[in-house]
């Protein structure tokens, strides 16, 4: 049976079909600041597109958008744009559900998915014009969506998910998988971008935005409106809110997501990674095409991508195509890139609820440029079959759709998956690949690690040799694209050559990938923006643009590759890749054969400025874990993993490195001093407190918080001995994302935990490695700056579940 810790199910409850509930819903768009607004809007055919007032600069003249109204005065006025509108949005979903009774999940179970395109990008742009580092404090999306919380009681699994357009749509199907999976109870789910020079600047450079009104689907389209957007939902399983007495606005019972493996800026010209995507989410619900009673499609009204879309849809529904309506929210609200699919979502929530498919905006007097193509204009219609199939796709092939089910489920016959052997669903690490500047491999790294003699690093260690790199990358697009995506791609070849596998055992629907990274391009984009913030929108650089997207290594990964199924992207945060480790789990226990997990994060004096300015970064005058919490010095770094689904490492005859056994984390106020922290204890204690840790202690405040909750842990699980602790910092520099990547690898290519370096002062109960044991079980940790840490226990080889 699968492993569980106090609550903690890694693997999901098998003979069952999907059925999560919708306890709450809103959205902020261009037509109102709630849903019920922007619905009315809708079914009357207006359009919210105007001017973009809220933007940084001047739009080129006659493109417009789509602006959300005003907040009311009175409205909490703290924190960026995105976060007000996203903390607005997040509120009235929540509002929704429990009205203002105490939510009936514990915080530890309550997690919150949120996609987004580009951060909190506006809070680049203000710190590039003034040169004042605090702007930053609130650009990664992992502290846009720990202020856009403040006062909702999520204290579980935090993450934000790029996907670029589809985004919004990937929150919602992540947070679908993650209560199958029963790593989470309640599951909030939103996507949002705000109006934003630099993703304006990027598509117009592009030529996908139009001066025109957009046309989806007619002869002369010629592209987007683009727009801000903000959707939320919390997510139930029906069981559950059945149990708790708690409304039900509608049901997802599919979600299909795949990648076209094509390429990073164009769709697949026939539409077959978004048909894949599309019968995926329907095999999922259980239904046939002719179930569906309308489609809500991407349509973006760009030439390549309507017309791919259209194929799509062509070869999913067939003949039953001309009797399925088709409708296009774009029309209306306009672009609202990592927000579009959430938005759509809680709107075609509306559209079931109302028993009525809304039109396109206006007259629409377009020709419709697609046979058999049932879009709906200029009046709504009545819906016979309130069943959605909700669509999104993105940059780089990333796409996601949803199944929306308003039936009664109690009129419904039971829709059963296949029982299976929970055994068969453990998830396997079958390889390994690391990349670091001073390790050109896999023996080099595992000795500098085991040298008896081995000081802590000096100072940073900068980038990794193009040289080194070289003999892995055979693209022949490599010297366009940026330092993160190259690092990814290396390392992800490493890891497939160690687990012994070829492109032709992972070409399939089974196969996907989850990537992790605190800062992403972060050179490219600065390069981009900066070009924006002295000469203007019109100056953008398109192919920074399209390389810098925090999804483009996704997007490299499926085409080298050849991977078909989910590509997806965790940005953000420090501890983005454990939790791409987390999602890879539920993703397995659903079924999927391989899924390839990797972090990175390049080295740039971009970033080290910031942390520099808040005490976080020394370079040359930084020192050991748990030394002087002076700061740290960086380098670049990339590891990769290859996680398989045990039944399919058994068949090919692949070795067991080791077993990810349970998932745990916490959101959490940092505490002063040496006190430990309860959410972080709570972590570590619902996966059964390991004796052995490898923390991601970096000479910061993080190295105390880690150790004093790690040892009260232990305590509280009455840890017969003393817990020992240690940390890849100092044998290498901070790496962020790809730093507790790295302390894994460590101890999975050598059979034991790596050395702690430096005299370290830890609390009582904890003693620190001294590179000799060899635990059978141990835990990895890694503690975001923003108040978020994730931990993992994982076995040692064997295939013991």
């Amino acid at each position: 049976m699968g492993f569980a810790f106090l609550g903690v199910v890694v693997l999901r409850k098998v003979g069952m079909s999907r059925d999560i509930a919708i306890v709450g819903a809103s959205c902020v768009t261009s037509l109102g600041l709630d849903r019920e607004r922007s619905w009315s809007g809708i079914l009357a055919g207006r359009s919210g597109i105007g001017p973009f007032t809220a933007m940084e600069s001047a739009p080129i003249p006659g493109k417009g958008g789509g602006q959300a109204p005003d907040l009311p005065e009175n409205t909490d006025s703290s924190g960026s744009r995105e976060i007000r509108y996203l903390r607005w949005a997040i509120r009235a979903a929540w509002r929704e559900a429990f009205g203002h009774a105490s939510c009936p999940v514990a915080p530890a179970r309550c997690a919150l998915v949120a996609g987004t395109t580009l951060h909190g990008m506006r809070s680049g742009g203000r710190y590039l014009r003034t040169g004042d580092p605090r702007h930053l404090a609130s650009f990664l999306s992992g502290a846009v969506i720990r202020e856009a919380i403040d006062g909702i009681p999520i204290g579980g699994l935090c993450i934000s998910p790029c996907s670029a357009c589809a985004s919004g749509l990937t929150a919602v199907a992540i947070a679908c998988q993650l209560l199958d999976a029963r790593l989470a109870d309640l599951v909030l789910a939103c996507g949002y971008d705000p109006v934003s020079e630099y993703a304006y600047g990027g598509f117009n450079a592009l030529r996908l935005v139009s001066s025109r009104s957009h046309a989806p689907f007619s002869r002369d389209r010629d592209g987007m409106k683009l727009a801000e957007g903000y959707g939320a939902v919390v997510l139930l399983r029906r069981d559950d809110a059945h149990r708790l007495g708690t409304r039900v606005l509608s049901r997802v019972t599919g979600i299909g997501g795949s990648s076209d493996a094509y390429h990073l800026s164009e769709p697949q010209p026939e539409g077959s990674g978004a048909a894949r995507a599309m019968r995926s989410a329907l095999d999922d619900a259980g239904i046939h095409p002719s179930d569906v009673g309308f489609l809500s499609a991407h349509a973006t009204g760009t030439p390549d991508n309507d017309a791919a879309e259209y194929r799509a849809m062509r070869s999913v529904f067939g003949e039953a195509l001309p009797g399925l309506p088709v409708t296009a929210f774009k029309s209306h609200l306009g672009h609202a890139l990592g927000g579009a699919g959430a938005v759509e979502l809680v709107l075609s929530l509306m559209a079931l609820r109302e028993r009525r498919v809304p039109p396109v905006a206006g007259d629409f007097d377009h020709p419709i440029e697609f046979e058999g193509l049932n879009l709906v204009t200029r009046s709504a219609r009545p819906l016979d079959r309130p069943v959605a199939l909700c669509s999104s796709f993105g940059f780089g092939g990333a796409n996601a759709c949803v199944v929306l089910d308003g039936r009664d489920p109690d009129l419904l016959p039971a829709v059963p998956r296949p029982a299976a052997d929970l055994r068969e669903e453990a998830a396997w690490i079958t390889g390994v690949g690391v990349i670091l500047p001073s390790a050109p491999d896999h023996a080099f790294f595992i000795s500098r690690i085991e040298d008896p003699e081995r000081e802590p690093i000096t100072g940073d260690e900068g980038e990794v040799p193009e040289s080194m790199l070289a003999p892995l990358l055979r693209s022949r697009r490599v010297r366009r694209m940026s330092a993160y995506v190259k690092l990814t791609l290396a390392a992800t070849a490493r890891a497939y050559r160690d687990a012994g596998l070829d492109r032709s055992e992972t070409t399939s629907e089974a196969a996907g990938s989850v990537l992790g990274t605190t800062h992403g391009s972060a050179s490219f984009c600065h390069a981009y923006y900066e070009q924006i913030v002295r000469e203007g929108v019109a100056s953008a650089n398109p192919l920074l643009f399209a390389e810098g997207v925090p999804n483009a290594a996704s997007a490299h990964v499926s085409m080298m590759l050849g991977l078909r199924g989910p590509c997806q992207t965790l940005i953000g945060s420090r501890t983005a890749g454990l939790d791409a480790i987390t999602l890879a789990l539920a993703r397995i226990s659903a079924g999927e054969s391989f899924v390839i997990v990797s972090a990175a994060d390049e080295y740039s004096s971009v970033t080290n400025r910031p942390y520099a300015a808040c005490g976080l970064y020394a370079g040359a005058r930084s020192g050991s874990p748990w030394s002087d919490a002076r700061g740290f010095a960086t380098g670049a770094a990339a590891v990769t993993l290859v996680l398989e689904r045990a039944a399919t490492a058994r068949r090919r005859g692949a070795r067991c490195l080791g077993v990810v056994e349970a998932s745990a984390s916490a959101v959490f106020r940092r505490s002063h001093g040496s006190e430990p922290v309860y959410g972080a204890v709570d972590a570590i204690r619902r996966i059964g407190a390991p004796r052995f840790w490898v923390t991601s202690a970096n000479n910061t405040w993080i190295d105390v918080l880690e150790a004093a909750s790690i040892a009260e842990a232990c305590r509280a699980e009455s840890v017969a001995q003393p817990a020992v602790v240690t940390a890849i910092y100092g044998h290498h520099a901070e790496s962020f994302s790809a730093a507790p990547l790295a302390g894994l690898a460590s101890v999975l290519l050598s059979g034991h935990l790596p050395r702690l370096l430096g005299p370290a002062k830890l609390p009582a109960g904890l003693l620190a490695s001294r590179g000799t044991e060899r635990p059978t079980v141990f835990g990895i940790l890694a503690t975001d700056y923003a108040g978020h840490l994730t931990a993992l226990r994982i076995r040692i080889g064997g295939d013991s579940v």
